[in-house]
């Protein structure tokens, strides 16, 4: 198995613009760490279980749902928190004071065509010490956000919401600000050598030389031998200039790929974890959503009900043993 870039739970060690220093920047010069919890051989399943069955066909992409700030008409007393849920996961934000709802806070969901849950529930609740008071809602069809903008692969919006009366859906009792980002399958694939590039371009001169281009392949699972290496980096290198750039790149990899059926994506740079073989688009929005961890203030996952999210703080220590928030290892993998 080859290296790979561990991913450092810091927000320090990543921007949101896709570039990594910290831990990412200290493999592509050379300093490997060893996977997280004994193994780098299995995916993630907060990632694998958001991508079961992706296919072109049946895939819009990734939509990155930020939660930014709310303004309710009446300030509750205590603190406030919010969820998003989607389907039956349920994300939890932090706690803010009610004069001062702020967050800033996101996750990444897979949307599929079909039957699959496409709609995204925001509610806001009051922190009680025993129970939270739902204070108002919303809800948004994340996919409409694909479908509004057919022919653009990414596209960025920041929206005010109306937040509703859990008691009277016609009353109006505040408003939510959130920032979408929809980035469609095709325009994934398009760019993830983009992304793949920036881990190991050390000078950041945008091009790989041979020995960033040899730690590229090493990290994706390849086992190539050194005249093998010498011979790929010739052929990528159109130009013959001594680099390879992003569009030599993606050429290279594309050409192979279809010409000779070789994948060099077999191995997640990012978590170590093996790929599934023959599965392009599965693997390659397992990547980027394992390249996207630890950028920017996540929300915290692994609740199925708002319900559950809102009393977190109550699991039992039998729970709270194997609970992703508790860090309980088989929630993490499988």
């Amino acid at each position: 198995m080859g290296c790979y870039f561990s991913r450092c739970g810091s927000e320090s060690d990543a921007s949101t613009d896709g570039k990594v220093s910290g831990a990412m920047g200290n493999i592509a010069r050379g300093r490997h760490t060893a996977p997280a919890l004994g193994g780098g051989n299995r995916m993630l399943s907060r990632i694998a279980r958001d991508i079961q069955s992706v296919n072109a066909d049946n895939t819009h992409g990734i939509v990155r749902f930020t939660l930014c700030n709310a303004v309710l008409s009446r300030t509750p007393s205590k603190q406030v928190h919010a969820t998003v849920s989607v389907g039956l996961q349920t994300f939890l934000s932090s706690t803010r004071p009610a004069s001062s709802m702020n967050w800033n806070q996101g996750h990444n969901f897979v949307l599929q065509k079909g039957g699959n849950a496409t709609v995204a529930q925001v509610s806001l609740y009051s922190a009680g010490n025993f129970k939270s008071k739902l204070l108002g809602y919303t809800t948004i069809d994340l996919k409409a956000y694909f479908q509004s903008s057919v022919g653009q692969p990414r596209v960025l919006l920041e929206q005010e919401i109306p937040l509703l009366d859990p008691i009277s859906s016609s009353k109006q009792v505040g408003s939510v600000n959130i920032k979408v980002e929809a980035t469609t399958i095709d325009y994934l694939e398009q760019t993830l050598w983009t992304r793949l590039m920036q881990l190991v371009d050390d000078n950041g001169d945008g091009t790989l030389q041979k020995e960033e281009f040899e730690t590229l392949m090493k990290s994706l699972g390849n086992a190539f031998a050194t005249d093998e290496l010498d011979n790929m980096f010739s052929k990528a290198d159109e130009d013959k200039n001594g680099a390879v750039s992003e569009t030599e790149l993606a050429k290279y990899v594309t050409q192979v790929r279809q010409t000779s059926g070789i994948r060099f994506l077999k191995q997640c740079p990012v978590t170590g974890a093996d790929l599934t073989d023959g599965d392009d688009y599965t693997n390659i929005i397992y990547v980027h959503l394992a390249m996207d961890e630890g950028t920017g203030q996540s929300l915290q996952g692994g609740y199925t009900t708002a319900e559950q999210a809102t009393r977190s703080w109550m699991l039992k220590l039998s729970e709270w043993a194997t609970h992703p928030i508790g860090g309980g290892k088989y929630h993490l993998y499988f």
